[in-house]
């Protein structure tokens, strides 16, 4: 299933839901200007692919932390937001607020 809405392209491989987004430069410099302190996981790292003057991210789409999909272009980051649970990603798919579940295994 491939569900298009703007530029955010939600879609099933092998059973895993995926996102893929394509981010412009300004949106690319804003991310890269917001406080790693807000970050819930600094430590996850964000590949970008390059595609004309944007860039394209590929994520998944199953929140950290109980795999509902989050909605796109909620929120303060504009990123995702999962209404189950209401766990806040900025644009990268990074979590900025609510609960990870990555951390809580720690």
């Amino acid at each position: 299933m491939v569900c298009l809405r703007n530029n955010n392209i939600n879609i099933n491989i092998i059973g895993e839901p995926i996102f893929v987004r394509r981010i412009t430069k300004s949106e690319v410099e804003h991310e890269n200007t917001l406080p790693r302190s807000t970050l819930l996981d600094p430590e996850n790292e964000v590949v970008l692919t390059p595609s004309g003057n944007t860039q394209i991210l590929v994520c998944s789409a199953a929140c950290t932390h109980l795999g509902c999909i989050p909605v796109p272009y909620l929120g303060a980051y504009k990123g995702w937001v999962c209404l189950c649970h209401g766990s806040v990603y900025d644009k990268y798919g990074r979590v900025r607020q609510g609960n990870n579940i990555y951390l809580n295994k720690q």
